[in-house]
């Protein structure tokens, strides 16, 4: 009977008193943020009055002006413009660390705090990082886009739910129209990283080749749990379907530039030991679809072509021949898996050069590969070349007849 008492005695003397006071109070407790900007709403009771000014205390352990900013540091009620919402602006959505933003109301005279006089937003601590998997990307009819996630390490992470990504078309870079020279082929401008998996993927087609609108740049729109990671940006260059034209098998045809010849312009001051001579089992096949480019030489030019390369093409390139007075204009690509100094045993560490290549007839009209190797620092044929700075420091370094290598291919039957 006692303990009935003195619980009832306690629940009396926390119920509040009644007032007939006007009440200023926020909307709700916990306001959510939508695109990065979050709605504090004030709600007002028993108030008809003139114009009232209530402030807002802004807390918490996020900066404002540094992590948030705010339209407002007061609501106005009454009178004939009342103002009842505050908006927050986030700088971010999400930080480095869990952040809080408070807010409280400080009710002016007159007036009793209502139900929520205060509220609370938490600014997540964030997972880890989104990227995209390539900065740079060729496009000819359809190109697979790839985001990837990551720990707040930076290592390659897997998610523990599924995380939806919203892509952005840059439109101050690009130059390339959404519409009118690509499009997404799943009609939205989003990929999805499943659970348990560190990738997810979506895709562009090309709806018209125009030279002067051939750019596309795409952006990830940061999310709730992931920031922004290394590769922001990702440009994509829209190929002409003249490229599609090198597609193919292609087997040796003819060492244009052999030993006899470069000597012609050297005159004996350079040796050619490992210099690529004919081989009738040299090949190589060009895929431009998939951007591949996978050599199978037995010469001494697998000492270059060590590998599959990616391709990643670049603007047309003009070639001084032998007599320095006419130039060829040749389609320049960029392959990442050759060793520049043209050795069995000497890697180069920088793995990317230049090779220009064209589509060229011989007398009997057959089409053949015009390749020019360009771009090398061989440390075997010609070493030469480097005491006499006869090669660029900057690509493609052997640009100049006498360095560079030029071979035909024709076409596998």
């Amino acid at each position: 009977m006692i303990f009935a008492a003195m619980t009832a005695l306690f629940m009396v003397s926390c119920e509040p008193e009644s007032s007939t006071l006007p009440a200023v109070s926020f909307v709700s407790a916990s306001p959510q943020a939508v695109d990065g900007k979050i709605i504090l709403k004030a709600d007002v009771t028993n108030y008809d009055g003139p114009e009232v000014s209530v402030p807002v205390v802004f807390g918490g352990t996020a900066v404002m002006d540094v992590d948030y900013t705010v339209s407002s540091e007061s609501f106005i009620v009454g009178g004939s413009n009342p103002v009842l919402e505050i908006t927050v602006t986030l700088t971010n959505e999400i930080s480095v660390e869990e952040k809080t933003i408070t807010a409280t109301i400080v009710e002016p005279d007159g007036f009793n705090k209502g139900q929520y006089p205060m509220c609370q937003y938490t600014i997540g601590e964030f997972l880890g990082y989104v990227s995209f998997k390539s900065a740079l990307a060729d496009l000819t009819f359809t190109l697979e886009i790839a985001a990837q996630i990551y720990d707040k390490a930076g290592l390659l992470t897997q998610a523990s739910q599924n995380v939806e990504l919203e892509l952005e078309v840059d439109t101050e870079n690009s130059t390339a129209v959404e519409g009118t020279h690509f499009e997404f082929v799943n009609s939205e401008k989003k990929l999805v990283i499943s659970e348990g998996k560190s990738e997810g993927t979506t895709s562009v087609r090309s709806l018209l080749y125009d030279p002067d609108h051939s750019t596309i740049v795409l952006t990830i729109k940061e999310n709730d749990k992931f920031l922004i990671g290394q590769t922001a940006k990702l440009t994509v260059n829209i190929l002409s379907t003249d490229w599609l034209q090198f597609n193919g098998d292609w087997v040796m045809n003819e060492v244009v530039t052999t030993a006899e010849v470069l000597d012609s312009y050297w005159y004996g001051s350079c040796t050619y030991n490992g210099l690529p001579e004919f081989n009738s089992a040299d090949r190589v096949t060009i895929d431009f679809t998939d951007k591949k480019f996978i050599p199978s030489f037995e010469s001494t030019l697998s000492n270059y072509f060590i590998g599959d390369s990616n391709i990643i093409t670049h603007e047309n390139y003009n070639l001084k021949t032998s007599d320095w007075t006419v130039e060829i204009e040749v389609k320049l690509i960029e392959l990442d898996n050759i060793n520049r100094y043209f050795s069995s045993s000497e890697f180069s560490e920088d793995k990317n050069a230049l090779v220009g290549i064209r589509l060229i007839s011989d007398d009997s009209g057959q089409e053949l590969l015009d390749m020019y190797i360009i771009d090398h620092n061989s440390r075997t044929f010609m070493k030469e070349l480097t005491e006499f700075e006869a090669l660029y420091s900057d690509k493609p370094s052997a640009r100049d007849y006498g360095s560079y290598l030029n071979y035909t291919f024709k076409r596998a039957e």
